[in-house]
């Protein structure tokens, strides 16, 4: 097993070496974990688990509190540099960044001289700042408390909403997204973290085949509604891309969001409608029978019985034979799931109570609306799926 992933390794490194293939570097990441995983004995893996990546993370909260993360470049800092300006001891800013150098989270040039790393430098970045107050005010005490909170309730599956593991993880009574509009920097923390993970994957244009499955249409009334879109991202990623498929382009949302993202500093193109609309009431009549009906990352929010309420609206606005359902969502492998996907089913679990799906499950959900999976788009493993459903009796 080893030699097989070490030759899985040279071999796409040779393709990302000659034409810098994305996917190669892919393949070079999960075969290079797999190949440790392979060959750790059971006393080295305890030793990563148990105190490795706790302390891990713990040292780099450390240092994102403390400002150090910020202060480093190029140039090399002391650790007595980066404790300037704080109310740290110079020692513990020295413990942290050795520590935080052994990860390559920093860099260790010389004997305490430390200067900044990729990952380090782009905490700058609004969206890579936005992920880790999120992770450590919001997700790491949830999954902290996650397995308490198991326990006390007898290692069911969360079903409550209202009382599940990010109320018991945080101490609130609030549902997460209460959670977010009640806290004004982890609400802006998750936004920021939310817009950069989306411009890391590839935009669903890229890989559905959008003039094949959609460029048919009649060009009367709607061409695509995004349901809970957002500010609007990936209808103009449709627009940019496809600005000749003749019909009308809608992105619908929260009044509060649509006023934001008619406010914002990357305006709607004119061609694209903003409607709000709470995707838990009927479509309204004017956008009924569109030729899709688009949601990102939306159904993994909520458990079956709210997804099951949000696609019979749109089922019931679709007209037969013509409209679509397009869900730009993973779609968790049966076997042999990356961490990427497992993780986020577990955050989905902590967070809302809610869950990533397989393709059987995906099936199930949509036939309890009264629709049927018609074909499955994907770029790379790691990325969301798109897929395509129509009415159950087509």
């Amino acid at each position: 097993m080893a030699a097989a992933l070490i030759d899985e390794i040279v071999k796409n490194g040779q393709l990302l070496r000659d034409s810098n293939d994305q996917t190669a570097r892919q393949k070079i990441i999960a075969a290079a974990s797999s190949l440790i995983e392979e060959l750790e004995i059971p006393p080295e893996k305890l030793a990563r688990i148990g105190w490795g990546e706790p302390s891990r993370t713990a040292a780099l909260r450390t240092a994102f509190d403390l400002g150090i993360l910020t202060k480093l470049g190029e140039e090399p800092m002391s650790s007595a540099q980066l404790a300037e300006g704080t109310k740290a001891d110079p020692q513990l800013v020295a413990r942290v960044m050795k520590h935080l150098a052994s990860y390559g989270i920093v860099k260790e040039i010389g004997r305490d001289q430390y200067c900044g790393s990729p990952f380090s430098m782009a905490s700058n970045d609004p969206t890579i700042r936005g992920g880790l107050i999120y992770s450590f005010e919001g997700m790491i005490p949830t999954f902290h408390g996650l397995p308490e909170f198991l326990a006390k309730t007898n290692y069911q599956v969360p079903t409550d909403s209202n009382d599940g593991p990010v109320q018991y993880g945080l101490r609130t009574d609030r549902p997460f997204f209460a959670v977010l509009q009640s806290n004004t920097r982890l609400g802006t923390a998750f936004n920021n973290f939310m817009q950069g993970y989306a411009k890391a994957r590839p935009r669903w244009v890229d890989y559905y085949p959008c003039e094949e499955r959609l460029g048919s249409g009649s060009g009367q009334g709607p061409l695509l509604v995004d349901v809970g879109g957002g500010l609007g991202h990936d209808i103009t990623a449709f627009h940019s891309k496809f600005p000749n498929i003749p019909g009308q382009l809608v992105l619908e949302d929260t009044p509060k969001v649509i006023d934001e993202a008619k406010s914002s500093s990357s305006s709607l193109p004119p061609a694209i409608k903003p409607v709000p609309h709470d995707f838990f009431s009927p479509q309204p009549m004017e956008y009924r029978g569109a030729r899709a009906y688009f949601l990102r990352l939306v159904l993994h929010d909520w458990p079956d019985s709210q997804c099951n309420a949000i696609l019979s609206h749109l089922r019931d606005a679709m007209t037969p034979g013509y409209s679509k359902i397009l869900i730009n969502e993973n779609v968790l492998f049966d076997e042999g799931a990356p961490w990427q996907q497992t993780s986020l089913d577990w955050t989905m679990m902590g967070m809302l109570v809610a869950r990533e799906r397989t393709e059987d499950q995906w099936r199930e959900l949509l036939a309890a609306a009264g629709l049927k999976l018609n074909g499955i788009w994907q770029k790379d493993p790691a990325s969301e799926s798109v897929i395509e459903a129509v009415l159950a009796d087509e």
